[in-house]
């Protein structure tokens, strides 16, 4: 039990991480199963130029939004004083309405000049995505997070709705899927603005050059991180275009869809995870329960990767259509580049706690360097293969420079053998796959062996896991 000491004295990470996991487990779940719905429907070339289209708007908005929803974050969480909550959220909201008012601006003289093709939509796109996601920051830093777990969950259901229902009933496709986007940020808005009553907390006299110095000198070295995801989870659909066609980008589309179960765990984990480092990063012990939560962390996504590997394979060379299904063999390195993203997620919060947001910034510029690099030279020369190496490459990267950085702010002990056994069976699985010599029966064997070895390895959590729900259960019975 010692490596579970820590965790225990922090039961928030727990039970945050299983509010997260059922509101993005949902949401996953949701969108993965309606693949096949897409790729039925839209041609390759429709989904690429959805995949670019989309692209641009995650850059823009990450651009516009001058990450004051991280700023927000940090310092409203933990602060009881309400005055002092009502004068962030101002500068926050009102900081944000000026930028969005640039963007518009901006776009519609460039779209004067050179016309910008579904420019309308990508204005109104980028619009309500900055203002959702600030508002579910706020509901984090306010702590409210089954609020933003069920936002989730009915953002991607009003998405697949509207979609679903345009795709059917109408002749638009890329116009069909944006609208979706359009209807479900607008939805998140329209629920957490009803829970938080934010608007009510907006005061103009609350602006203030200072407060606003604060928060931008925390933000705006944040700015090329959300720029650095940009480019390197989707930088590469542009240089797919170019080298190989829309087409190419649409079935990479599809394998990193495949591969979006990896990156939800991640993401559940380091939503849970971000708040208790805040939160714990000046307490006793602080080193030892970075590290053990870590060497925890590590087992467990390098076993689920392995599982996925195999899996992947085996049930969506069946349900896939036809011109789809040779995105399975890009997924391996996509999981593996997704263990690193988690990785790389746990330092990150590190430094969000440590308020070093400058060490972020080099790191995330280098790497978006490098990861242009390669996937100029390695599209080019290996394909869609090239791409997902690519992603690997960057995270690994990012995880190792953080890695270096961070013993002048804590001590985390890396579990160096588990590690490097877990790294190489990892490869060792994934060769088939790779090259192309994998088939369904070997598949059911390999996953059934590691559906074994993820109980063993994980055995402390899982029994950890199943004590808190038997009590769980207990507690509830009792009342």
């Amino acid at each position: 039990m010692g490596e579970f000491t820590n965790i225990e004295k922090k039961p928030s990470l727990v039970k945050n991480t299983l509010i997260f996991l059922i509101g993005n487990l949902g949401s996953k779940f949701i969108s993965f199963f309606m693949l096949p719905f897409y790729t039925y429907y839209l041609a390759t070339e429709q989904y690429g130029t959805y995949e670019a289209v989309n692209t641009s708007i995650v850059l823009l908005s990450a651009f516009f939004g001058l990450k004051l929803n991280s700023a927000v974050y940090r310092f409203v969480l933990g602060e009881e004083d309400k005055e002092k909550k009502e004068v962030l959220l101002s500068n926050a909201v009102i900081g944000t309405c000026f930028s969005l008012v640039l963007f518009v601006v901006s776009i519609l003289i460039l779209n004067y000049f050179v016309e910008i093709r579904y420019c309308l939509y990508i204005i109104v796109s980028v619009i309500v995505s900055v203002i959702s996601f600030l508002w579910t920051f706020i509901a984090r830093a306010y702590q409210c997070n089954t609020a933003y777990s069920v936002s989730g969950i009915v953002s991607t259901a009003v998405l697949i709705a509207v979609s679903l229902f345009l795709i059917l009933f109408t002749s638009l496709r890329v116009e069909a899927m944006l609208l979706g986007v359009i209807a479900a940020q607008t939805t998140v808005f329209c629920y957490l603005e009803y829970k938080l009553r934010v608007l009510p907390q907006i005061k103009v006299g609350a602006v203030s050059i200072d407060c606003m110095k604060r928060l931008l000198r925390f933000a705006l070295p944040l700015l090329p991180t959300d720029i650095f995801w940009w480019v390197a989870n989707l930088s590469n659909r542009y240089f797919i275009v170019f080298f190989l066609g829309a087409g190419a980008a649409g079935i990479f589309g599809v394998a990193g869809k495949l591969a979006a179960f990896m990156v939800m765990i991640n993401t559940v984990f380091t939503l849970a995870w971000l708040e208790n480092s805040i939160l714990s990063f000046h307490s006793p012990g602080r080193d030892d329960y970075y590290s053990n939560t870590f060497n925890i962390y590590c087992r467990f996504l390098f076993s689920v990767a392995l599982i996925l590997i195999p899996l992947t394979g085996l049930v969506f060379r069946f349900i896939l259509n036809d011109s789809y299904v040779n995105a399975l063999s890009y997924t391996p390195l996509l999981y593996l580049g997704a263990v690193f993203y988690g990785f790389m997620h746990f330092y990150e919060s590190v430094y969000l706690s440590a308020k070093d947001t400058r060490t972020l910034f080099y790191g995330m510029l280098g790497c978006g360097l490098f990861n242009l690099l390669c996937n100029y030279f390695l599209i080019s020369g290996w394909g869609l293969q090239g791409a997902s190496a690519t992603f690997f490459l960057t995270y690994f990267l990012l995880w190792f420079f953080l890695v270096v950085r961070s013993k002048r702010i804590v001590r985390i002990r890396i579990p160096v053998k588990i590690f490097s056994l877990l790294f190489a069976l990892s490869f060792m699985v994934s060769l088939p796959i790779l090259v192309g010599k994998s088939n369904p029966g070997t598949e059911a064997i390999m996953l059934s062996l590691l559906v074994v070895f993820f109980f063993v390895l994980n055995r402390k959590l899982v029994s950890n896991l199943r004590n808190r729900l038997l009590h769980s259960v207990v507690l509830l019975k009792s009342r």
